[in-house]
């Protein structure tokens, strides 16, 4: 699917010419149209925005980031703070449609106000 600057974030998650990368920059829109807008990856690769697709969101992209699978659909427990108890966050498709890796960051963060990390 072709993205948009507006979709994206740094840190989101896009695929460049088949290689899997995180975003780590976003330069300003320049006189071109906004496909032409420059974006950096890890290591100094950059591009233009025209060259990125999204990463398709599968069962192991949510499992890396932490998801469980239960027969209701995926889940990630956090637990809070202050000791006392734990917030449940569930993925399910009638809550909101997320086809993409970025779309569940970006998701993650407006629900969580944190970063959506891949599990090591």
């Amino acid at each position: 699917m072709e993205i948009s600057a507006n979709e994206l974030r740094i840190g989101n998650i896009v695929s460049h010419h088949g290689f899997i990368r995180k975003i780590e920059a976003i330069h300003p829109k320049n006189k071109l149209t906004d496909k032409h807008r420059r974006i950096e990856f890890e290591n100094g690769v950059n591009d233009f925005l025209m060259n990125l697709i999204s990463v398709e969101l599968t069962e192991e992209w949510l499992i890396n980031f932490g998801f469980k699978n239960n027969k209701l659909g995926f889940f990630k427990v956090k637990k809070i703070v202050d000791d006392i108890g734990y917030h449940i966050y569930f993925i399910r498709r009638y809550l909101k449609e997320v086809q993409y890796v970025h779309e569940l960051q970006n998701l993650y963060f407006e629900l969580i106000r944190e970063e959506l990390k891949i599990n090591e």
